[in-house]
């Protein structure tokens, strides 16, 4: 499981997550953290203190100071400051400690972080860095932060993400109302992209008549998720607004971190900004109520399931998830 983590690009964060001077996001994979932090330059690293291993920081996401509470050593500028107790004497032969860096890039407004990767993130976004790229310009400001495990291995929570064959059951009364058509599946190396329309006629009524109210046209009419291999998805629709989940591997095999952030696009004026607000409000609670009726979905799967899976039973409609399965064994098929 840590090759499919390390040797590949994962989705962190957006632009606007790193704002000022002390922004940054933690990743938890597989029980250990990657940071993204803005210090003078953009730091990407594992988290820990290299004197005793304390993490510098807990929360998620916020502002705040690489200074380690354990015995107070901090980072300046992406270098270590070791706090020395009075009266030691420094050995002049002792390295320089160092943080352990990751390799961050942009594909446009979204910040990629990998450990090792097999390849460069252009050569993985093959077939969607175009549209990734763009849509990541669209957006203006995230608007939520949610987070809690899964209770389920972390491939069944991504083929879920990947199906809409569920929606009608189990989303009955949140997406399933948007009344999503068949669509169509585009499928790349390492990615994939569903494009729907929108078949309820009043929900895209509404939709269209917004179109004023942003500072750029819909990019797509209708609903669109891009699936990036290993475990994130960007959802749209019409690109008023962006969700970006991921569905990380806990250091426990029967749980997933899942995290998911809610995003608005930019809105034609101060005015239409404010205007929008009850729109983004309903669509952070539209999203959250989807989210959790996948996760009680997801506990019901055996935790055996997945290592006995049978490709012969899937339907049209899970084309996705077939995809990803063979993603998984191109990747080295451990989970």
């Amino acid at each position: 499981m840590k090759s499919i983590r390390d040797q590949f690009w994962h989705l962190a964060c957006h632009r606007s997550e790193l704002a000022g001077p002390g922004s940054f996001v933690r990743l938890t994979m597989l029980g250990d953290d990657v940071v993204v932090f803005q210090d003078k330059d953009l730091l990407v690293f594992d988290n820990l203190c290299p004197h005793r291993g304390a993490r510098f920081l807990t929360d998620s996401h916020g502002v705040g100071r690489l200074v380690c509470r354990y015995h107070g050593w901090s980072v300046r500028n992406g270098k270590v400051c070791v706090s020395k107790p009075p009266g030691s004497v420094s050995r002049e032969d002792a390295p320089e400690p160092q943080l352990r860096r990751y390799q961050g890039e942009w594909c446009g407004d979204f910040l990629f972080v990998a450990i090792a990767p097999r390849f460069s993130l252009q050569e993985q976004l093959s077939g969607v860095w175009a549209d990734v790229e763009s849509l990541s310009k669209r957006i203006a400001k995230r608007l939520d932060f949610n987070e809690y495990p899964y209770e389920c291995q972390w491939p069944v929570a991504v083929e879920n993400a990947l199906e809409p064959y569920h929606v009608p059951l189990i989303h009955a009364d949140s997406l399933g109302q948007l009344e999503l058509g068949p669509g169509r599946n585009d499928l790349f190396d390492w990615s994939s992209v569903w494009y729907s329309p929108i078949e309820n006629e009043r929900s895209r009524k509404l939709l269209e008549r917004m179109r004023r109210m942003f500072r750029e046209p819909p990019a797509f009419e209708g609903y669109c998720s891009i699936f990036l291999f290993p475990w994130s998805m960007i959802s749209a629709t019409y690109s008023y607004s962006f969700s970006i989940q991921s569905f990380m591997p806990s250091a426990a095999v029967d749980r997933t971190e899942f995290v998911s952030r809610f995003y608005a696009a930019h809105t034609a004026s101060a005015e239409t900004d404010s205007a929008l607000e009850p729109f983004f409000r309903s669509s952070i609670d539209f999203n959250r109520k989807v989210f959790a009726e996948d996760h009680e979905i997801c506990k019901r799967v055996h935790p055996s399931a997945w290592g006995r899976r049978d490709d012969s039973v899937l339907m049209d409609s899970e084309v996705k998830v077939k995809h990803f399965r063979q993603l998984i064994e191109r990747a080295g098929g451990v989970v």
